[in-house]
């Protein structure tokens, strides 16, 4: 009976003690718990790292050396070839606007001023004559003809303002001294003395007034002619330039890559090189012609032309005098 008892009363105390840990665990489950609810847990913080190379470092390396030197190399030729194709664009635009617009105006003011001239003195001589020959007076009807085509060519090619003033004003007073002319001519055919005094006023308007402005004319187009010629033959200082530049600095490069990997020769830069080399024997045999050729268009064809105008304009101001 006593053994009962006590077995009884050791079996109670390990239920108790179960059921004490049981609780004892469940508080503790549920001070975890809340322990580990978001709204009490701090937020997680990320520790900074520093990188292990800067962002620049590739450049310092061997590879990246190699890949700016590519680099810098295909923006020279890119410049090279940008500068030669410009320079001769321009040249062919400018020895093209010379051939096409620039000369045949200087030309066309010219013969402006010549064939005013040969009218003027062509009307002058049929008075000094008495009675009008009729080759001269066919003289004058051509001259004025001839002049009059020829303000009408240079009227299409002008496109500055003040020379289109000047043409506009040649013309009017054109107009104006034709009618002088024919008035005169009619006086002197009925035999009124008051026909020299248009006539005097006629040859007064050519001389001081149109002559003058037909020579302006004639020289500005003459000196725009000069100015264009002399630029479509100047040497191409900045295409050399360039090109000394990319040369040289391909040189350098193929150097320093032949220190650094102990190659002699580098098939890449080799093959860039030649290509640079043909472009440039290309181009620049292109453009020896052409400022050897604008050379002589200048001093032969250029030069001879302005000479014999200024000659029969100065041999048309002794005959008018």
């Amino acid at each position: 009976m006593t053994m009962r008892r006590h077995l009884a009363a050791t079996a109670l105390r390990l239920c108790l003690y179960r059921v004490g840990g049981s609780l004892k665990g469940a508080r503790t489950a549920e001070v975890t718990v809340e322990l580990a609810h978001p709204s009490t847990e701090p937020l997680a913080q990320r520790t900074p790292t520093e990188p292990a190379h800067p962002w620049w470092w590739f450049a310092n390396t061997t590879p990246g050396r190699i890949m700016t030197i590519g680099a810098i190399l295909a923006l020279l030729g890119i410049l090279s070839a940008f500068a030669i194709s410009s320079t001769i664009n321009e040249r062919q635009h400018q020895l093209t606007a010379v051939l096409d617009h620039t000369e045949p105006l200087a030309f066309t003011a010219g013969q402006i001023y010549t064939t005013l001239s040969v009218a003027d003195a062509s009307a002058s001589t049929a008075f000094v004559a008495g009675t009008e020959p009729r080759p001269v007076r066919q003289r004058y009807e051509q001259a004025i003809t001839d002049a009059a085509v020829a303000v009408t060519r240079a009227s299409s090619g002008l496109t500055d303002p003040p020379m289109v003033e000047l043409l506009g004003r040649i013309n009017a007073q054109l107009a104006v001294y034709t009618g002088l002319i024919e008035t005169a001519r009619t006086n002197n055919r009925v035999g009124n003395p008051v026909g020299s005094s248009y006539l005097s006023e006629a040859s007064a308007l050519m001389q001081d007034k149109i002559l003058p402005d037909a020579q302006r004319l004639y020289e500005t187009t003459s000196a725009r002619v000069d100015a264009e010629t002399t630029a479509s033959a100047e040497i191409p200082a900045p295409v050399i330039i360039v090109v000394t530049a990319t040369l040289g600095f391909g040189v350098f490069a193929h150097r320093w890559l032949a220190r650094r990997t102990r190659r002699r020769v580098n098939i890449g830069l080799v093959a860039g090189g030649l290509a640079i080399a043909v472009m440039i024997v290309w181009v620049g045999s292109a453009l020896v012609v052409s400022t050897a050729g604008s050379r002589t268009a200048k001093n032969t064809a250029a030069d001879s032309l302005r000479l014999v105008t200024n000659l029969a304009i100065t041999a048309q101001q002794a005959r008018a005098d």
